[in-house]
């Protein structure tokens, strides 16, 4: 029997080959705590359960552990062991979470399939970055069972939380935001910006990474690029960032971000890019985005993730097409302040407490 007030759970903890975490996990825990306590909920009685990595340096009292997914690559064997982790994952939650409530952060379609077939008997609550409508109605590689098997684990939850503001799903969704703007961001706010254009995070084929260095490297743009990030799926061979930092116009970084460079490289830069893959990311939400604006950078990404998000910025329908919107961006200076608000955490409590109460 539940004997404690909230668990939230994080199924999906991924690691690169060097046992780092990938993504922004920890962050997402972290809030999440922040906003349960901000509830009314002391923290005795909340727990976390994720993978060791993930809550190493992470305060909470009540922590069970769960084994991680190393991955380097995106291929048919890493998937089908990520599928196989997340199962597992799931029936040891399904027996050992002590929470009356149960929180999912980072659902994905293989743990709604769980929650279809074996949910928990408590209040289910997850977070979801997807438009599970959008994405059953466009993924063909799915059979019609799956499709209603994923449908049904949606409709399991009692509060499904979505980080888009264009993902509806049902009557028992609300809208919040990735995260909430930390007191640390607000100052990095009014750190003195860089005429640069910044690139954080993972270097993979689904984020384009390098359609943009390959653009600032043929183009007089006038501004430098900055890339820093693990190089992921050979991207990248060490023979071409020598040579692509060789140009002069972009430097790139194969590394695992440390937060602090993270947020130095953010806060330091007048833009930064997000030119991501929009038949992957669509519908999604991206951390970065959303770290952008909380630290004064003006986002360059497809318009239809920015208008996804409902976030101002350069938007683009063609790659092609930056050098020219950053050139009349800086001769015309064009209003690109995003309303903040949203992103308090009096509002993400605010939005919960009649869940909760």
């Amino acid at each position: 029997m539940p004997d404690l007030e909230v668990s939230i759970i994080c199924l999906n903890n991924l690691l690169d080959k060097n046992g780092n975490t990938i993504g922004h996990l920890k962050k997402q825990i972290e809030q999440t705590i922040q906003i349960l306590l901000h509830l009314g909920y002391p923290p005795e009685k909340i727990e976390v359960i994720a993978g060791r990595e993930t809550l190493k340096d992470i305060c909470c009292k009540n922590k069970q552990y769960l084994p991680c997914h190393v991955t380097d690559k995106a291929n048919v064997e890493a998937a089908l062991g990520m599928k196989i982790q997340l199962t597992t994952n799931y029936l040891f939650t399904y027996f050992r979470a002590r929470g009356k409530y149960v929180w999912y952060i980072f659902v994905n379609e293989i743990i709604l399939s769980m929650l279809a077939v074996l949910p928990m008997k408590r209040k289910l609550i997850a977070t979801t970055y997807m438009n599970w409508d959008w994405y059953l109605r466009d993924a063909e590689y799915l059979g019609k069972h799956r499709k209603r098997q994923i449908k049904k684990g949606v409709n399991r939850l009692d509060l499904c939380i979505t980080t888009n503001p264009t993902c509806t799903q049902g009557k028992k969704s609300v809208y919040l935001p990735d995260y909430f703007r930390t007191e640390a961001e607000k100052k990095l706010y009014e750190v003195p910006k860089s005429d640069r254009v910044a690139s954080v995070g993972l270097i993979t084929p689904g984020k384009n990474v390098t359609s943009v260095i390959k653009l600032f490297c043929k183009n007089n743009i006038g501004i430098p690029l900055v890339v820093k990030g693990r190089i992921r799926d050979n991207c990248l061979t060490p023979s071409q960032v020598a040579h692509i930092n060789r140009s002069g116009k972009v430097n790139v970084t194969d590394c695992y971000l440390q937060d602090d460079d993270y947020w130095r490289l953010l806060a330091e830069s007048k833009f930064v890019v997000v030119n991501y893959n929009t038949k992957i990311y669509g519908n999604r939400t991206s951390g970065v985005l959303l770290d952008g604006i909380f630290v004064g950078c003006i986002p360059i990404a497809p318009i239809e993730i920015l208008e996804n998000n409902r976030i101002k910025g350069i938007g683009y329908t063609n790659i092609r097409q930056i050098p020219n919107l950053i050139e009349e961006y800086r001769k015309n200076n064009p209003d690109m302040l995003n309303d903040l608000s949203i992103y308090e955490l009096e509002h993400f409590v605010k939005v919960l407490k009649p869940f909760f109460h």
